[in-house]
């Protein structure tokens, strides 16, 4: 110990060295305080850059995203954005009303969004069919994307989704192609099947002769799918436009009928088969 430290021991009162190192401790504990003060005001702001990272990581690429997450973390609200997505089936997403979003364990547990609106790429196995009867032969195929999208979902995991409603249009086109109310499907961990329920399912409606057209409809649709199998079954509840007479219920007149769109090799190349029930 030199003479200046000898000095200065001697000099200082043994009962203000424990008063400096409290002094000390009690900064630090002002400081980290201060610190998760700041990060908690800015809760919002990081989890929207970390979301916003994560999701072009994977090739989507959001404008104007923004997350307000809630005081205790428990819930996010998303505000209304637009998606870019640069590959896959789907082109944009896009909602016009907050989406929300509860967490648990760090994860998202539920989402619940008013409107959906979803921009697919146009594929090889679209067909220009037209008019009423040219709406009737597409609808198996439109139907199905909703089965693929089933068979999808149940390889990752995925949380309790509710949408009040969605609608599915074709690049280049501003017409619904599909559009849909009500679905829900409940939370389920990969490598389970998903079932959906749709509470409507309606395609674009065909013009036909004379000013008649029709528009496919399905009621209390039920979609089960794994990687390989899916299923849609609904009520048919169709509607013809007539000139004069107006609205016309298919229901009212056939009575009520089901149908069933089943698939097989969903992870490969598809087999589908159509049966009323």
């Amino acid at each position: 110990m030199s003479e200046d430290e000898r000095v200065e021991r001697a000099t200082t009162p043994s009962h203000a060295r424990p008063s400096r190192w409290r002094a000390i401790a009690l900064g630090l504990v002002i400081a980290s305080l201060a610190l998760v003060a700041v990060l908690w005001l800015a809760r919002s702001a990081i989890v929207t850059a970390i979301v916003a990272g994560s999701l072009e990581e994977r090739g989507v690429r959001c404008e104007g995203l923004a997350i307000t997450a809630s005081a205790m973390l428990g819930a996010l609200e998303i505000a209304p954005s637009t998606c870019e997505v640069a590959e896959g089936s789907i082109a944009r997403v896009a909602w016009d009303a907050p989406l929300r979003a509860e967490l648990e364990t760090g994860s998202v547990s539920a989402l619940r969004a008013r409107s959906i609106a979803i921009t697919r790429r146009a594929s090889a196995d679209d067909v220009s069919a037209s008019g009423a009867a040219g709406v009737w032969m597409e609808a198996p195929r439109r139907v199905s994307g909703l089965v693929h999208f089933a068979s999808r979902l149940s390889q990752i995991d995925s949380p309790a989704i509710s949408v009040e409603q969605l609608a599915v249009t074709r690049e280049g086109s501003d017409a619904e192609e599909l559009s849909l109310e009500g679905l829900i499907a409940p939370a389920r961990s990969a490598g389970t099947p998903v079932a959906l329920e749709v509470r409507e399912l309606s395609l674009a409606a065909g013009a036909g002769p004379f000013g008649v057209s029709a528009t496919p409809r399905l009621r209390t649709v039920a979609v089960l799918a794994d990687h390989a199998h899916g299923s849609l079954e609904g009520v048919v509840d169709a509607s013809l436009e007539l000139p004069v007479l107006g609205s016309i219920q298919l229901g009212a007149i056939t009575g009520e009928r089901r149908v069933r769109v089943s698939a097989e090799h969903l992870d490969a190349t598809p087999e589908w088969h159509v049966e009323m029930l």
